[in-house]
């Protein structure tokens, strides 16, 4: 008599990725994109921190400049310059903004790469076998 045979398990076992499959798992520097698909995933706001730290610091810049030009417009004896004691604060703030900017969003990167290593570190150690 003749065993029916299992299709099924036959099809599972000789299944290729789908491209789309493939594409994850291509690398990008040193993390493939399904990690980092993941790392978003438990991280969902970083992008939209990132770039509002990086706007206020764009911000900040533009306002020290001109506190700054102030500044020098003050110290040159500028009838219409505005009072020193203003512009050196204004100076000051800008500057304090600019270096929180800088400090939260290289904190930010650095999480980032903690996360992407640390589930680079868990998907290597998923692919060993039993």
């Amino acid at each position: 008599q003749k065993k029916p045979s299992n299709k099924k398990a036959q099809k599972a076992s000789n299944k290729q990725p789908s491209t789309m499959e493939q594409d994850l798992d291509k690398k990008e520097g040193a993390y493939t994109m399904r990690t980092r698909l993941r790392e978003e995933t438990e991280a969902p706001f970083r992008k939209v921190r990132l770039f509002i730290f990086g706007a206020s610091a764009v911000s900040a810049s533009l306002g020290a400049f001109i506190s700054f030009s102030r500044l020098l417009a003050g110290l040159s004896h500028v009838p219409t310059a505005a009072p020193l004691s203003e512009s050196l604060g204004n100076l000051a703030v800008n500057a304090g903004v600019i270096a929180l900017a800088a400090f939260l969003i290289s904190r930010d990167l650095q999480a980032g790469e903690r996360r992407l290593l640390r589930m680079s570190r868990g998907a290597r150690l998923a692919k060993l076998g039993v």
